[in-house]
């Protein structure tokens, strides 16, 4: 038995589709993937927007030669590159990612559960350089650049 009042418990929702200023809370290296590939997990905690502070996204990402692009862009997202803008050789994700902030896009991903019934679940599409912040244009009022 367990003697918890769960009637003030807030339902936890899926972290809604869009743009996140997140940092490297988390890198856990040398893991595999399910056929066996090399794999490193990074543990994501959203910064801005503030309704979302402190939720905590996942992303496990492969290393294989077909995947080098998504290492790449995640360190120059980073900023994780040489003083002369090169990335490490070899790298080594938990030293050269662990605290980095960057921007992070969230789309959901739908997924069949085990039961046959489909889900949704979020999933990082994109990776972006966090050194200044997204410009926002108010085209309400004629400011559009176009």
């Amino acid at each position: 038995m367990y003697n918890f009042d769960l009637n003030d418990i807030k339902d936890v929702l899926p972290i809604e589709p869009g743009d996140y200023k997140a940092v490297i809370a988390e890198v856990t290296d040398g893991e595999e993937s399910s056929k066996g590939n090399p794999m490193f997990i990074l543990k994501y905690e959203i910064i801005l927007p503030e309704r979302q502070q402190g939720r905590t996204l996942q992303e496990r990402v492969v290393v294989t030669e077909k995947t080098l692009w998504k290492v790449k862009e995640i360190y120059a997202a980073a900023g994780a590159t040489r003083s002369d803008g090169t990335f490490p050789v070899p790298f080594e994700p938990e030293n050269d990612l662990l605290g980095k902030v960057m921007y992070i896009s969230v789309n959901l991903r739908r997924y069949q559960k085990q039961d046959g019934t489909y889900g949704e679940a979020p999933n990082i599409t994109a990776h972006k350089l966090a050194q200044s912040e997204p410009t926002v244009v108010d085209a309400t009022n004629g400011d559009a650049p176009f």
